[in-house]
């Protein structure tokens, strides 16, 4: 079951620094400024709180197996509440949110949310028997 956990980290860390490295080199070829402050913070809140969520889900799965779909939904949730608090503001501080703003958190967000549900199918189907 920790194989589980740790191939999970791995595959989350491994794959969220190289889309942040070639999110990155594609902006700075292709766009007059790169603002690697917001797209750095973008990437790490939802890093962060996708780790967050999956540790709490991966904890809690014992005791509420059954609902284990509605907790992570609750977690998506909250990292919607995480975005719009604090990085928003800062997208919308110009007025303007630009297809740089939108990427910044589009692909972190996505792929975070893609490894996340590949990964808790996983936890749901583990019966006993090593993945």
């Amino acid at each position: 079951m920790t194989k589980l956990l740790v191939r999970w980290l791995s595959f989350m860390s491994l794959g969220i620094v190289f889309l942040y490295l070639l999110h990155g080199a594609f902006f700075y070829h292709f766009t007059e400024a790169l603002n690697l402050s917001k797209l750095s913070l973008s990437y790490f809140l939802n890093f962060a709180v996708a780790v967050i969520i999956f540790l709490l889900l991966f904890k809690l799965q014992k005791r509420f197996r059954s609902i284990l779909g509605f907790l992570f939904m609750g977690g998506s949730l909250f990292k919607l509440v995480v975005f719009f608090s604090s990085l928003y503001p800062i997208y919308m501080s110009d007025e303007i949110m630009d297809a740089e703003e939108i990427t910044s958190f589009m692909l972190p967000y996505s792929f975070c949310l893609y490894t996340e549900v590949k990964y808790l199918t996983k936890l749901l189907n583990f019966d006993n028997k090593v993945i």
